[in-house]
């Protein structure tokens, strides 16, 4: 499941990222609007829906996961936001996925959508500042304390996500989406 969904979200997220970088079709104000809107609609449906007891998880699918990964690469790229927050209510909608499980298969996949992008940065030209050591686009001194927070938060995260209901797993990450709501609407009205 990690595998299927990650390989294709790099593959989308690279291709897409190039084309961002290369052309001139991008609007950063446009896909926040339209980025805003999805969020919004995740949020609502998040505290809408139904209960799910009686809704089963679909048997795996090569197809549902490859389309999952594929979108989430695209949303990635466009919005320099991690997986997760198109990753986890895809499972949720499409795959009838209950909240702990996909949580724990997006968290599975960050390293896999981590490590091409990490090399990518880190054999790009180098750069060098007047205070740091840079590794291409890396600096090492900032990227430690991050990596050591996202590994410590990780092993936290799912041990708590062990012990807490799915009702107030969905809470959390709706509360995160709505914190996500709030910085890019002020973003696209203060910018």
């Amino acid at each position: 499941e990690i595998l299927h969904t990650a390989i294709p979200a790099i593959v989308t997220g690279a291709f897409l990222t190039y084309l961002v970088a290369q052309s001139s079709w991008y609007s950063e104000r446009v896909f926040k609007l339209l980025f805003v809107a999805l969020l919004v609609y995740t949020v609502v449906k998040t505290f809408v829906r139904k209960t799910r007891i009686e809704e089963k998880e679909l048997p795996f699918s090569f197809k549902r996961y490859t389309s999952i990964g594929l979108l989430t690469g695209v949303a990635s790229s466009l919005s320099g936001l991690g997986g997760g927050v198109v990753m986890i209510p895809l499972f949720r909608n499409i795959l009838k996925m209950d909240m702990k499980k996909a949580a724990s298969v997006s968290i599975g996949a960050i390293p896999i959508l981590l490590f091409p992008m990490l090399l990518l940065y880190a054999f790009g030209t180098p750069v060098q500042t007047d205070n740091f050591y840079n590794w291409g686009y890396l600096t090492p001194s900032f990227v430690a304390p991050v990596a050591v927070g996202l590994w410590l938060g990780t092993t936290i995260g799912l041990k708590i996500s062990k012990r807490i209901t799915n009702q107030s797993l969905q809470f959390i990450f709706a509360a995160l989406l709505s914190i996500l709501i709030i910085k890019y609407t002020i973003e696209i009205f203060v910018t």
